[in-house]
């Protein structure tokens, strides 16, 4: 065996020494992936094989585990792809999403590299930019209206509303309710209830309750075809304005 064989062997095997080691003191680096060694022979013309050399050191990009680390500023990927960055006015890229907020609204790395996105309206094809979160308090927007997807059984038992007068606190007044989440002008956190009461063949009545206080003005009434689909010409669908400014229900 000649010398520069076993030499390329030694050298290759330190390289790969270096690649595990690097792993290894790696192991807890949020965002890190491991890479590996690939080794190739290597030849000279017809003669004997003049040993090994380390043709690549490839990073294994397979999705790792996440974790909570109950911080709001703290980003994950999952699947393929990296964070962008801005660093001296160049573009870096990353998985390690540990972020800290500066006095200024930028979300920065440890490195100091700034986290990067595109501006609000702006979609894929423009350039992205720092994303800067303002300081100053982002204005209330309220709920303007709900739309809701449901299914009523049709098996439900007939409530008389001229014996059974509507009572929110009590279930046997109604036949269905669905709670939401609704905001007024203020940003003020709402709960908002629609009830649903079946008064009559293919006939429902409908009513809404923002934390537990009744509308008995606005009252709507939905009225089915034996077929199951609705009747919009015999339906009511009133606009309730339950307080919260400008909002609605459809």
């Amino acid at each position: 065996m000649g010398f520069s064989q076993a030499l390329s062997g030694l050298k290759a095997a330190a390289t790969n020494l270096d690649v595990v080691g690097n792993n290894i003191a790696n192991s807890q680096t949020v965002g890190f992936k491991g890479a590996g060694v690939q080794f190739a022979d290597v030849y000279a013309g017809a003669g004997a094989g003049l040993g090994t050399r380390v043709s690549a050191i490839l990073q294994d990009f397979s999705n790792g585990t996440l974790e909570t680390t109950n911080r709001n500023l703290d980003l994950a990927i999952s699947g393929t792809g990296f964070l962008r960055f801005s660093q001296n006015d160049e573009a870096v890229y990353s998985r390690n999403g540990q972020l800290t907020m500066t006095r200024e609204g930028y979300l920065e790395n440890a490195q100091g590299a700034r986290l990067t996105g595109f501006p609000a309206g702006v979609g894929a094809g423009g350039a992205p930019v720092e994303l800067q979160v303002p300081a100053g308090g982002l204005a209330a927007v309220p709920t303007t209206a709900v739309d809701a997807s449901l299914n009523l059984d049709g098996r439900s038992d007939t409530i008389d509303r001229g014996v059974v007068p509507f009572d929110p606190a009590d279930g046997d007044t109604y036949t269905y309710a669905n709670t939401g989440t609704a905001f007024d002008s203020q940003g003020i956190q709402h709960t908002m209830t629609l009830y649903f009461t079946k008064t009559a063949d293919n006939t429902w009545e409908t009513r809404v309750a923002v934390d537990g206080a009744d509308d008995t003005v606005n009252v709507g009434e939905l009225v089915f075809n034996t077929n199951g689909t609705l009747d919009d010409g015999a339906s009511t669908f009133p606009n309730y304005a339950f307080a919260l400014p400008g909002a609605s229900i459809h």
